[in-house]
């Protein structure tokens, strides 16, 4: 494969336009510029950027089945509607695919805020359960012990060859396993993994017909469903109980939470749970495509005039705004900091008129792990230098791109 392989961005949807538009405008700033976007929806986003997919039914591997029919690249990578990749992203997981044996990549991802990670280094057994492992560099590898590097649906990629050979992704998993299913396949076939912990993507858990906007499910159904065809699939004759059983603890750990924070009501508890119980008890098969769409390739336009880092005090919010919107609408990637003087914790999140945002106090935590600042030893201009170097890995600020905005 060559060092610019043609690469198809799939994007599935369901009624979060919204979110659907917030992720499409910040493609421009891929700094990867050899790849085209393909949404499979049931909602058109009208930009004609992008190839859309028509696709009205739950099911997620179904639907990034018929993206992969209909995309033209070598290599398909995924990537949620309500999650915002780092510019350098598919640079980052396109460099893995130099190595002939990686069939699959992946990379972290941070959660809501921005800044704490959801998911970073795990490893997968063959009843579905996960072992945090840690990875500082690259970490390319096929199954060792039973054992294999997990992606995320959010933040992974693929040869299409590949899972064109395997039959795609197995409709059986309308949600959850979905991801992992495939990469086992896919390893058992002798296909290896890469992780990269650089490449990443921040995810929102937006809204969705399967959980409400706090989080919390509306059903686990799918969620057993999925985790009896797994079992069904590559457990063999090994003990499953305790597959069932951890699933169902970690399900009964997180509706508990959900309940104490009053985001459950108690009778949602039992239902919820009963859910879990009638999904790992249902009927499953699996469910493979036969690929034959042949489309072209269309490249979805990128670049930039320049990056900036504009900052201020909180009492200029309003001009800051106004400021980073016109330089996006240049095409200039711009970072935005925008620090009150109290010990808030801070939020990152890319703003939906084009610019990426940064918030909090300047004594406040914008690593969760470590404590307050003392104020004695900080000021906005120093906030701003070790936010400034936090961020530089994945948005490559230099000193002639910072504006302190008056």
């Amino acid at each position: 494969m060559n060092n610019n392989p043609q690469v198809s961005l799939i994007i599935v949807s369901r009624d979060r336009p919204d979110d659907l538009k917030r992720v499409l405008a910040s493609l421009r700033f891929q700094t990867y510029d050899n790849f085209e976007v393909v949404v499979v929806s049931n909602e058109n986003p009208e930009d004609e950027r992008v190839r859309y997919v028509a696709f009205d039914r739950a099911n997620i591997s179904a639907a990034r089945n018929i993206g992969v029919d209909s995309a033209a690249g070598d290599i398909i990578a995924f990537c949620d509607d309500d999650a915002i990749p780092e510019p350098q992203w598919l640079s980052r997981l396109v460099t893995a695919f130099g190595d002939a044996g990686v069939g699959i990549v992946g990379g972290f991802v941070r959660g809501r805020n921005g800044i704490s990670f959801q998911w970073k280094g795990l490893e997968t057994d063959k009843f579905g359960q996960d072992y945090p492992i840690e990875i500082d560099g690259t970490l390319t590898r096929g199954i060792a012990n039973d054992r294999m590097l997990k992606v995320q649906g959010t933040n992974c990629a693929f040869r299409k060859s590949a899972l064109v050979d395997i039959g795609g992704f197995d409709e059986g998993f309308a949600f959850y396993l979905d991801e992992t299913d495939v990469s086992w396949r896919l390893a058992q076939a002798g296909w290896t993994t890469a992780i990269i912990p650089m490449a990443e993507v921040q995810h929102g858990f937006a809204a969705s017909d399967i959980r409400g906007a706090n989080r919390a499910p509306k059903s686990l159904r799918r969620i057993g469903m999925s985790m009896h065809l797994f079992l069904k699939k590559h457990a063999g004759d090994g003990d499953i109980s305790n597959a069932i059983n951890e699933l169902r603890k970690s399900q009964h750990r997180r509706l508990s939470r959900l309940l104490i924070w009053g985001q459950i009501e108690p009778s949602g508890f039992s239902r919820l749970m009963a859910s879990l119980d009638d999904g790992l008890n249902s009927d499953c098969e699996t469910t493979l495509y036969e690929f034959k769409t042949s489309e072209h390739f269309k490249k979805f336009p990128t670049g930039e005039t320049g990056r900036r880092l504009l900052f201020s005090g909180i009492w200029h919010i309003l001009g800051l705004m106004r400021r980073a919107q016109e330089m996006a609408n240049q095409g200039q990637q711009v970072t935005v900091f925008c620090f009150s003087r109290t010990s808030k914790f801070h939020n990152r999140y890319f703003d939906k008129r084009g610019f990426w945002v940064q918030r909090g106090g300047i004594f406040g935590k914008s690593d969760r792990a470590l404590g307050y600042i003392n104020p004695r030893m900080i000021s906005i201009k120093r906030r701003v230098e070790r936010e400034r170097v936090a961020l530089s890995p994945q948005r490559e600020f230099e000193d002639s791109d910072i504006i302190k905005l008056n």
